[in-house]
């Protein structure tokens, strides 16, 4: 298309400055304007027919059909570096997800990677600017498969390392986004922290003592508050609740939350509690009193928090360790600890972090 405007620039130039009769250079002029409109519309309708023709000479091939080929042996093989028994059941277990019509939500980002290489996004269905809270729990495929749709650096990612309580397919580090998705970002430490009181969270950021890897430790605004509680379970444990709840009311203290590492143990404590409620994946509102395992407490906070663990202990890994964290990290004013004894929540005498 250039070359021929060109051609028609210079056909013009010719006219306007080589013709001395005013009439046919009148003519020749007009002529000239006007056949290089048409010719550059007829050329952009041709280059839209021609791209259409070019590719219905491709086959139709929807990106489900095409991720699923990916766990066959014979597309995985041309793929993959390597293999492995672990690889081998990994495609074995996705196939059967696949063949009920199920999806893994580890399925979604590597389908909208393909979709944007494939097809595209359409430009209405990209997100100029993308906020993303939690950012621990996200995979690095599914940031990576976001900036590649989206299309834009606009990124705002929150997100606490001591949190990530999915670990398994979470981030490890920041280091990675910043050197393989984001080389320009800038990086910001926020260390405050302004709902918990300062002896609740000194017991908090002693765990963090124990992980593999060093993570900045929160630190809390001057707020003090009564230092965390251990309580022991016993057969008046649940009764003696009542009362405490009752005092805790004429403190001022509005809404409570029992705590508990399973979502078993939480229906088993559901049953000795009937005036509390208990929240699962789809409770859209909470109450004053609910009862709620661990890995669905992160983002939440109550004046209250009493950590229970009846026979689900904590251990000294990674996980349990992040979860307790998270669990810990609850309250606004006040963290109590009902179990069979203080290293179910693995504490020990530090420095009188906890009290009886």
């Amino acid at each position: 298309m250039n070359k021929m405007a060109v051609k028609y620039d210079e056909a013009l130039d010719d006219a306007l400055y080589g013709m001395k009769n005013a009439e046919k250079r009148k003519i020749r002029v007009s002529f000239l304007i006007t056949r290089k409109e048409e010719r550059l519309d007829e050329i952009k309708k041709a280059a839209r027919t021609a791209v259409n023709r070019y590719m219905k000479k491709y086959p139709e091939v929807a990106v489900w059909t095409l991720y699923q080929q990916l766990f066959q042996e014979e597309c995985f093989s041309l793929v993959a570096a390597e293999e492995s028994s672990e690889w081998e059941q990994m495609r074995k277990n996705t196939r059967k997800v696949h063949a009920k019509g199920k999806l893994c939500a580890e399925d979604l980002a590597p389908l909208l990677y393909l979709k944007t290489f494939i097809t595209g996004l359409d430009p209405d269905d990209r997100a100029k600017k993308v906020v993303i809270d939690e950012a621990q729990d996200y995979s690095f495929m599914e940031i990576f498969s976001l900036r590649k749709a989206f299309q834009t650096d606009l990124f705002t990612i929150v997100g606490d390392l001591a949190q990530g309580i999915y670990h398994y397919r979470g981030l490890e580090n920041w280091e990675t986004l910043q050197n393989e998705i984001f080389p320009t970002a800038n990086y910001l430490t926020l260390q405050k922290t302004y709902r918990t009181t300062i002896e609740i969270m000194n017991l908090a950021n002693s765990l963090l003592d124990d992980m593999p890897d060093a993570l900045p430790k929160a630190e809390p605004v001057v707020r003090h508050g009564d230092v965390p509680a251990f309580l022991y379970r016993d057969e008046h444990a649940i009764k003696n609740i009542h009362p405490l709840i009752k005092d805790l009311l004429e403190k001022g203290m509005n809404n409570f939350a029992f705590v508990t590492k399973t979502k078993h143990e939480a229906e088993q404590l559901a049953h000795e509690l009937p005036s509390f409620e208990i929240m699962d994946e789809n409770t859209d509102v909470l109450g004053d009193r609910v009862i709620l395992p661990a890995y669905l407490a992160k983002g939440l906070e109550f004046d209250v928090v009493i950590l229970y663990c009846n026979e689900h202990t904590y251990e000294r890994n990674e996980l349990d360790l992040k979860m307790l964290y998270v669990a810990m990290t609850r309250p606004l004013h006040r963290l109590y600890l009902i179990g069979r004894q203080p290293e179910d929540f693995l504490l020990t005498d530090k420095d009188g972090l906890w009290t009886l």
